[in-house]
């Protein structure tokens, strides 16, 4: 039997994080997934611990590949993947135990292309934004954009968020890129008839010192810029009514 979903979880030199976040995603109450832990090329203990899982639950399978970043690793899962909807869970990173159960019975009850829940941040071990009244909003097409380029429900984070596999017809990562989410989470949204938003937590968002997002200024940053091109000739074109939102996102996105 085909897994309902495919968590794809890209693996780089993360050995004292790794275990966390693959045990959040196994002790899940949602059980029937396949979690696709896409080695990309580490040097430390993070290969030996995908192996370790690999043995341990027949649902954790393992891509071993030469470094070639984040986009790379999920373009390599996104190609095995054998679920009706697609997640993605970032391997320093952890998730409460019904994040997919929650974000699955939202796309099934409201017919909806792809569910979002409340993004979690930890800092020193802390969450620093919790859950506040329960709340859910069902959204077009047009409106869940609207949402995305707003800022205020969610952002493009790919993480907190569960995908029908039809909105990646003839959409990859673009590799060789950071900012990899900016780059295509709207491309996910336009291939989506509607979207469904819950402010419960579900995925926690722990924040690193020296990772390339958290520096004051990495060159590497710029690769945002490219993003920004590509976003403002799709949605002039395809979105032109929500040019308040989407050109407001991107003088923000520029300070």
């Amino acid at each position: 039997m085909k897994p309902e979903i495919s968590i794809i979880v890209p693996v780089y030199n993360i050995e004292h994080y790794l275990r966390e976040c693959v045990d959040s995603i196994l002790s899940q109450t949602f059980t029937n997934f396949e979690v696709i832990l896409v080695n990309d090329g580490s040097s430390d203990n993070s290969g030996d611990i995908c192996k370790e899982y690999a043995k341990l639950d027949g649902r954790v399978k393992v891509i071993n590949q030469i470094n070639k970043g984040v986009s790379a690793a999920r373009n390599a899962g996104i190609k095995i993947a054998q679920g009706a909807y697609i997640g993605f869970v970032d391997g320093d990173d952890y998730i409460d135990n019904k994040m997919y159960q929650e974000l699955y019975s939202l796309c099934e009850e409201s017919k909806s292309d792809i569910s979002i829940c409340k993004l979690g941040r930890e800092i020193n071990g802390k969450l620093i934004n919790k859950s506040q009244d329960c709340f859910k909003k069902e959204m077009d097409n047009k409106e869940a954009m609207r949402e995305l380029f707003k800022g205020v429900l969610y952002r493009f984070s790919l993480c907190n968020k569960l995908f029908r596999r039809k909105c990646f017809e003839d959409i990859h990562f673009p590799e060789g890129r950071i900012h990899e989410d900016l780059s295509t989470t709207y491309k996910l949204f336009a291939n989506a008839n509607k979207a469904v938003y819950t402010n419960n937590i579900g995925y926690i968002y722990v924040k690193r010192e020296n990772s390339i997002l958290t520096t004051r200024f990495n060159e590497k940053r710029l690769d945002a810029f490219k993003g920004w091109d590509e976003i403002l000739e799709f949605m002039n074109e395809s979105y032109p009514e929500l040019s308040d939102e989407f050109i407001s996102c991107f003088v923000y996105g520029c300070i």
